[in-house]
């Protein structure tokens, strides 16, 4: 029997590999990832809803009416998609269609009386949910991760092309 060769290990991979794993960029998107699998699986059990329709339904139901490019912007959902989100919480009874006063050539939506009991729902829900997540931090560490984070979300420079992409707008 001959031994099986021995594959080297290199310490420079090594440290890159850890160096990539401590970024800040890449340790928020493994939190959003994270929190995003823990939501949906929570929405579907409770709700029977996906993230991406609870989303919907929690900015309709803050902001009232928006037109489809307004939830894309304020969901960062892309604009078919939206639009079949949208169509399915139809469905549902939960969201109602009407053309836009402002413009005859979209639509906006509303929440419907049960979609609006809904959103009560899922806001207890996300609150609950929020506490049990932000428990681990005191009150002042609480309030530091949120202002940080609403810092980097407004300082971040990609932001508005982002939203400009993703609702199909090229301003």
């Amino acid at each position: 029997m001959s031994a099986s060769p021995s594959i080297p290990v290199r310490d420079s991979l090594d440290r890159g590999r850890e160096a990539f794993r401590t970024l800040p960029s890449f340790r928020v998107h493994l939190l959003a990832g994270m929190s995003a699998r823990h939501a949906e699986l929570r929405f579907m059990k409770q709700f029977g809803l996906r993230l991406l329709e609870c989303r919907i339904v929690g900015m309709v139901g803050t902001l009232g009416a928006l037109s489809l490019k307004q939830i894309c912007r304020e969901t960062d959902i892309e604009k078919a998609h939206a639009s079949r989100l949208v169509d399915r919480l139809q469905q549902r009874g939960l969201v109602e269609k009407f053309e836009s006063s402002q413009d005859l050539r979209s639509i906006s939506v509303e929440l419907t009386a049960a979609g609006r009991k809904l959103h009560k729902a899922l806001y207890a829900d996300a609150v609950e949910r929020n506490e049990a997540w932000l428990s681990v931090l005191s009150a002042n560490e609480r309030r530091q991760f949120v202002g940080l984070v609403d810092k980097l979300i407004e300082k971040s420079p990609i932001i508005d092309q982002v939203a400009a992409i993703s609702c199909g707008i090229f301003e």
